[in-house]
């Protein structure tokens, strides 16, 4: 007879609700992404400038510095959505209802997936 595996439970903080803390972590994450997408187009012109440069001239620092600030962005909108994992799960395991957990999941999976498309192509553009 297999052995019964006991799930420790998950803390998740919800003071003032699920739907508060949903729309908090969405709107961070859309904060993150505004940040992303305004620092994007500066971005795109430095590693247009540096590409073909040779790794480590000025250009080629200017859009790894560039593309650093694009990574901080996207990692400030990946926190909310670890948290937004974090409170999936713990409601899975609870078979509590999670539409509109998924529903925020989706939000946010959506704009850091933009966000990684982004970063992979300015980073095939230089080395």
């Amino acid at each position: 007879m297999p052995q019964r595996l006991d799930v420790p439970p998950v803390e998740v903080d919800l003071t003032g609700g699920l739907d508060a803390r949903l729309d908090s972590l969405v709107g961070a994450a859309r904060e993150a992404h505004a940040e992303f997408t305004r620092i994007e187009p500066g971005a795109r012109q430095l590693v247009a400038q540096a590409s073909g440069s040779e790794i480590a001239s000025d250009r080629w620092a200017a859009a790894q510095v560039a593309l650093a600030e694009l990574d901080s962005a996207r990692s400030r909108a990946a926190v909310p959505l670890a948290d937004l994992d974090t409170l999936y799960i713990a409601s899975r395991v609870a078979a509590e209802d999670i539409t509109k957990i998924d529903e925020a999941r989706r939000t946010v999976i959506a704009m850091v997936s933009e966000e990684d498309a982004v970063l992979a192509t300015l980073r095939g553009r230089i080395r």
